[in-house]
């Protein structure tokens, strides 16, 4: 659970202090699945929850219309009423550039509907 691999000290920093709140969601995840999830650097500036499931499958978690958010700007749409929501794929373990082989298209979910660790 936590931050996945980064490329130095200063981007753990920054990716502990705006992202770290979405710890809770991984444990659970993990829980959930019996497997590693991450927040990982997907390049460009945009983050994503990985999950490396067995087989090879991959689950990648964004906010519905974009990169993972800061946890601090999730929260503040889920004050306002106005969730982002969750982006979801599943992938195979094909290759880097496998299509999504699956996601949901579901009505936004608050953060509050994460259990408590």
């Amino acid at each position: 659970m936590g931050i996945g691999a980064v490329y130095n000290d200063a981007q753990w920093q920054w990716m502990s202090e705006h992202l770290g709140g979405y710890n809770p969601l991984c444990s659970a995840l993990e829980a959930a699945f019996a497997a590693p999830f991450l927040i990982e650097n997907q390049g460009g500036g945009g983050h994503a929850i990985i999950g490396q499931l067995e087989g090879g499958y991959r689950i990648c978690i964004t906010t519905a219309h974009a990169a993972l958010s800061s946890y601090a700007g999730h929260r503040r749409h889920d004050s306002d009423g106005t969730p982002p929501g969750w982006g979801i794929g599943i992938y195979t373990a094909a290759d880097e550039f496998s299509e999504a082989i699956g996601g949901p298209l579901t009505r936004p979910n608050s953060l509050t509907t994460i259990p408590a660790s």
